[in-house]
């Protein structure tokens, strides 16, 4: 099984890269290839190898837990690969564990564009691993105040990726939303 893969980047497709390692050129599936990986720099990817009948597919991620949480995200009956991806680009893996780990099928569905049916099948069917997969309850934030601040942003006129992605650069300890909104619109006009 290819577990990780590093190299250069030869090109960026609208949902995948080619990776060239050593002259070889791998397709790989990722989530925002246009901002998460630099053309022409080498990179080390995490890699899980998606294995069908009719299809043989890579799918790549930067970090070791964003692949954890895609490989759990599988086990869900009805998500496939292409929906644990589209889950994944939306939403990052803290907050989605975090809501998983709570029960908050509301935060879920919102955050990741999913209907509350699929959110509530993803709790059901992995609370217990993600307990065991995150670790102590006393290290979970309020991811209410997160979903607040994500839906001020987007009523700012950003879009839910760069939302999202402004306020994971925040540092933990900020409970409120509206502080939460405050540091993110400085980090979005940088």
């Amino acid at each position: 099984m290819i577990t990780t893969l590093k190299g250069k980047i030869k090109y960026k497709g609208g949902d995948f890269i080619i990776l060239d390692v050593n002259n070889v050129g791998y397709k790989v599936k990722i989530q925002n290839p246009n901002s998460e990986f630099p053309k022409n720099k080498e990179v080390e990817i995490f890699t899980y190898l998606y294995v069908r009948e009719n299809e043989l597919s890579l799918y790549g991620f930067k970090t070791i837990e964003e692949l954890g949480i895609f490989e759990l995200l599988l086990l869900v009956s009805g998500i496939g690969p292409k929906g644990a991806l589209k889950i994944l680009s939306l939403t990052p893996p803290k907050i989605l564990k975090e809501a998983i780990f709570k029960g908050d099928k509301n935060i879920l569905a919102k955050t990741a564009g999913i209907s509350e049916r699929i959110a509530q099948r993803i709790i059901t069917e992995l609370k217990g691993k993600i307990s065991e997969f995150e670790g102590k309850e006393g290290e979970i934030e309020n991811i209410s105040e997160i979903s607040e601040a994500i839906d001020a942003l987007i009523s700012l006129g950003y879009t839910r990726n760069e939302a999202l992605a402004a306020l994971e650069k925040l540092p933990p300890d900020i409970k409120n939303a509206a502080e939460r909104v405050k540091l993110a619109l400085k980090n979005l006009g940088k």
